[in-house]
């Protein structure tokens, strides 16, 4: 009589191939958006020293845009570009704000009195997923330099 162990092992072994191929294709199912119909994708994030709190696209609203940052200085930020294609054109912003080292600021949305539309002035469709590029332009307070800092928005439109 076959040992129990060994007839597992038997079949783990002999049906491989095909347990691999099934893996491959139920993640190329999910990659490709047919398995997770219902699933929302969200995801912001900055390359560098600037961190996504909380974000999102309105179609009414524009952009909700809130930042941390760790730059080393305290910043003002003066401008924001909410762009899904290439060139970037920057909105000033009605009130700069200001972030210090290690603390969070809303830049554009809620209570910032800023409003920023995507695509640079064309409103994204309601319930369309929106991917686009947020750039920030902002002065440090330490050395009074220009700078930008750009990251990547992923979020369905509200």
């Amino acid at each position: 009589m076959r040992n129990t162990g060994q007839s597992a092992a038997e079949f783990i072994s002999s049906n491989a191939a095909l347990l691999v191929l099934i893996i491959l294709l139920v993640a190329a199912l999910f990659y490709l958006g047919v398995a997770n119909a219902g699933i929302t994708v969200r995801s912001c994030h900055f390359i560098g020293y600037f961190s996504c709190i909380s974000y999102s696209v309105s179609e009414l609203d524009g952009l909700l845009l809130e930042v941390g940052q760790t730059t080393g200085s305290s910043i003002t930020v003066t401008s924001v570009s909410c762009s899904a294609a290439a060139p970037h054109h920057f909105q000033p912003l009605a009130s700069p704000v200001r972030i210090d080292h290690g603390a969070a600021g809303t830049v554009s949305g809620g209570d910032s009195g800023n409003y920023i539309l995507c695509n640079g002035g064309a409103r994204p469709t309601r319930g369309s997923l929106y991917r686009g590029t947020v750039c920030l332009a902002y002065t440090e307070a330490m050395t009074n330099a220009n700078k930008t800092a750009c990251g990547e928005i992923i979020t369905r439109i509200a």
